[in-house]
């Protein structure tokens, strides 16, 4: 029965002796659970800087198509500009409109 009493006290004892080298392996699993965290942020904010291009790369080609949609009207209004200030051209109104069927 002395063999169970003095256990827990034989115990403590080997780890106050081996005290550097528990200090060590707790050092080793902080070390690895900061490893993990690290990790993990890491690959969050590697995911979403991958979102944030692919909206990038959608917004630029959006840009693109706006700049040749305005190049596009512009044109149609420089071509409307010249018509009615230097040809005198001006549209017809309704009265003045002929339909031609095609058969």
């Amino acid at each position: 029965m002395k063999l169970s009493a003095d256990l827990p006290m034989e115990i403590i004892k080997d780890l106050w002796f081996h005290r550097w080298a528990l200090l060590f392996y707790l050092l080793i699993v902080c070390s690895l659970s900061a490893s993990i965290v690290v990790t993990a942020k890491t690959k969050t904010e590697i995911s979403e800087l991958r979102q944030t291009e692919v909206e990038e790369d959608y917004l630029e080609n959006e840009w693109r198509n706006l700049l040749l949609e305005e190049e596009t009207l512009a044109e149609h209004s420089k071509v409307r500009d010249v018509a009615e200030n230097q040809l005198n051209m001006t549209r017809p109104d309704a009265n003045n409109e002929e339909h031609v069927e095609i058969e």
